[in-house]
């Protein structure tokens, strides 16, 4: 009997440890360590937006180009670059650029002291104070002072200190030069400026409107921002008023939407309108860029930039020192003293 009481008393024992083998096991594993923001890779100093699949970032004092996967197209070894367009990029080495294409090959020799990004098969090369138009052949069509990329054959060109445009196959000039400066064109229309007054050129080289604004912006999505009497509305493409003007300052339309403040400069504070003018988000931020991927880059009271919808809310909350438009679903931000680029979900893809 006693032999029995001891081994039902050892059996009590070892189901009473069984029982506290879990807590004890829970007690003995350590916490989490709380999660440490990831070592930066390239330690980018600078990120241009994407363009054409490839960004420009920038480490040790050297620009590169770099894909939506994070990987490194092309070396860090330009100290000078700018943006893909129609598959070329202008680069610079010393104090002479010219092209590359996206696998870094040369495209246009670098020897020129500017050279114009590419558009409708054109490019500026420009040497001192003398620039040449090229197409993709390489053959030359004119030379000017300067230059903005041609619409169709009609070319924005400078010759001295006045701007008129010319027609590249003809040679014929539809507007005079008797303009203080003309604007790229931009969805079939450019800015030009003559006696401190702004209107628009069509491609056909025709006055849209006539001198008329204080200031005037490009078209996008139907609509180019104009500013009169101090204050700023919008204009379709066919010159008309769309939105009557009383915004402190009104950015450019993506993706229906259009980035505009309200209130002092400094003190303002910016929302989101339609094509209506209606406010889609009402004027509660310190600062609003472009929408895209449908997303817009907001700066909280805190100074903290993150990304809001079109009804404000927080999707990305405010954590960077800096923030872009989303461009290829990539958009590039400033964390701490480097910069990285993060998808629309916030997840940090390159850094």
């Amino acid at each position: 009997m006693k032999i029995e009481g001891k081994t039902r008393l050892l059996w009590q024992w070892l189901l009473f440890l069984t029982a506290l083998l879990p807590c004890f096991l829970y007690a003995q594993k350590k916490s989490p360590a709380p999660k440490a923001p990831p070592e930066p890779h390239w330690f980018l100093q600078d990120a241009l937006p994407f363009s054409e699949g490839l960004a420009a970032v920038k480490a040790h004092d050297q620009w590169g180009y770099a894909d939506t996967a994070g990987i490194l197209k092309i070396d860090f070894k330009y100290p000078e670059v700018r943006s893909f367009s129609e598959g070329q990029a202008a680069v610079r080495i010393k104090k002479f650029w010219g092209h590359i294409d996206t696998l870094g090959n040369r495209r246009i020799a670098i020897r020129y002291h500017n050279v114009s990004d590419r558009q409708n098969g054109y490019t500026t090369l420009c040497y001192l104070d003398t620039c040449v138009l090229t197409d993709t052949t390489g053959r030359d069509y004119m030379r000017f002072n300067e230059m903005r990329p041609p619409c169709g054959h009609m070319l924005p060109v400078r010759s001295g200190t006045h701007w008129g445009i010319i027609n590249i196959k003809t040679g014929d000039t539809p507007r005079s030069f008797r303009n203080d400066l003309i604007m790229s064109f931009a969805e079939g229309n450019a800015a030009f400026l003559r006696e401190g007054l702004w209107g628009y050129f069509t491609c056909g080289g025709f006055e849209l409107v006539d001198p008329m604004f204080e200031d005037a912006g490009p078209f996008s999505e139907g609509f180019a921002p104009v500013k009169s009497e101090g204050v700023w509305g919008y204009i379709d493409h066919k010159g008309k008023p769309r939105i009557r003007p009383h915004y402190t300052f009104a950015g450019p339309f993506s993706e229906g939407l259009a980035a505009a403040m309200m209130g002092d400069w400094g003190k303002g504070v910016w929302g989101l309108i339609d094509t209506n003018g209606t406010w889609v988000l009402e004027p509660k931020f310190r600062f609003l860029a472009n929408y895209g991927s449908g997303l817009a880059p907001a700066e909280s009271d805190d100074g903290k930039w993150g990304y809001v919808d079109r009804k404000g809310k927080w999707v990305i909350e405010p954590q960077y020192l800096a923030a872009q438009p989303f461009k290829n679903n990539r958009a590039a931000v400033k964390i701490g003293e480097y910069w990285g680029y993060i998808d629309p979900k916030g997840k940090l893809v390159i850094y």
